[in-house]
């Protein structure tokens, strides 16, 4: 456990991800999902959430390609978390590093993919959701 001192210093030196840092993310994800109609949206809250100084350790853009790496390789999958749910929210749980991220998904039948929106982020360890939750 930290000591406050280390925990303010910590907090206090995460790397700031900007929103501009968040969309060029959220290309790279909708590229890698297109086989698999899954168009990903970022929020500004969710960007400004991942440089929360609350995240500790700070949440970093590679733990963030990481987890959907992980989600991408085993390609069923990455079909099957987002398309099962669909008009429901759910939480993705990085069991690893304890990273949360309450997702809306929608099913846009104009252009028949799944419009998944991150609505937040945050690093803790007994995140509670009344909604379902996907561990990773």
């Amino acid at each position: 456990m930290l000591s406050f001192a280390e925990f303010i210093t910590e907090r206090d030196n995460c790397e700031l991800i900007t929103f501009a840092d968040i969309k060029e993310l959220e290309r790279e994800f909708d590229k890698r999902f297109d086989p698999f109609d899954i168009d990903f949206r970022f929020t500004r809250h969710f960007a400004d959430r991942a440089s929360d100084g609350r995240n500790i350790p700070c949440i970093t853009l590679d733990e963030l390609r990481a987890l959907f790496n992980r989600i991408y390789m085993s390609r069923k999958q990455g079909r099957k978390i987002f398309s099962r749910w669909p008009d429901m929210e759910i939480v993705l749980k990085d069991v690893r590093d304890n990273i949360n991220i309450p997702f809306a998904i929608e099913y846009d039948r104009r252009n028949d993919e799944f419009d998944v929106i991150a609505k937040t982020i945050m690093r803790k360890r007994n995140f509670k959701s009344s909604g379902p939750i996907i561990k990773v």
